[in-house]
């Protein structure tokens, strides 16, 4: 059953869409990324990933929505060992889907699209590990990266390790641990080969991400 959270953590992960920036004034934040997330859910191992001690891999530019959110978006669910699960915000365009045991034990899941125009998410709960890779899909017909192939040729998946208000400046640009890979959604292919409505990446673990472009 879909209800709100109450209260919200003060502790949150943190999903958004970004676009690498080009015109990084630190290059040597910029590197490939160190692990990537696969659709068969090559899992990650750096301790508590949400540590703060993570040093940055890339700057980026979020990807914004083409209209504001006039308030915070909420979605949440039950997910049991025995039966799969989909998340969905439908304003934001953002669904994540839960195959069956992917948790050990039934767990109240929740994600926050902020209000605002920046495409970010907070996951909850911070640091939840899941037993097989989860997938998160975004609608890009929601965002400025619709129909630019620009913008979609290099998309990649970010980790923002601090969080929204620590990781993300005045400018809606992000500072990211890690990156990931990303593809289509109903192909499956990558996404440089393509130019997609909609995108996915997999991950084991709620921790920031982002979408991300100009992979290096």
């Amino acid at each position: 059953m879909i209800r709100r959270p109450s209260p919200r953590p003060a502790v949150v992960t943190t999903m958004l869409l970004v676009v690498l920036s080009a015109s990084c004034s630190d290059s040597s934040l910029v590197s490939a990324p160190s692990s990537s997330i696969t659709p068969q859910g090559a899992s990650l191992d750096h301790g508590k990933l949400g540590d703060m001690g993570l040093a940055p891999v890339a700057r980026a530019v979020i990807v914004r929505r083409t209209s504001k959110l006039t308030a915070d978006e909420t979605a949440c669910a039950v997910v049991s060992p025995l039966h799969g699960a989909t998340i969905s915000l439908k304003k934001s365009g953002l669904k994540v889907t839960f195959d069956q045991g992917a948790v050990s034990a039934s767990t109240n899941i929740c994600i926050v699209a902020p209000a605002g125009d920046l495409l970010t998410y907070n996951f909850l709960p911070h640091g939840l590990q899941f037993n097989s890779s989860i997938k998160v899909e975004q609608d890009l017909k929601l965002t400025n990266a619709h129909n630019n192939h620009l913008i979609q040729a290099a998309l990649v998946g970010g980790y923002l390790a601090n969080g929204i208000d620590t990781d993300v400046d005045l400018d809606g640009v992000g500072t990211f641990a890690q990156v990931f890979d990303v593809s289509d959604s109903d192909s499956g292919l990558p996404i440089a080969k393509v130019t997609s409505s909609s995108a996915k990446f997999y991950t084991n673990h709620f921790s920031g991400y982002a979408l991300a472009s100009g992979r290096m």
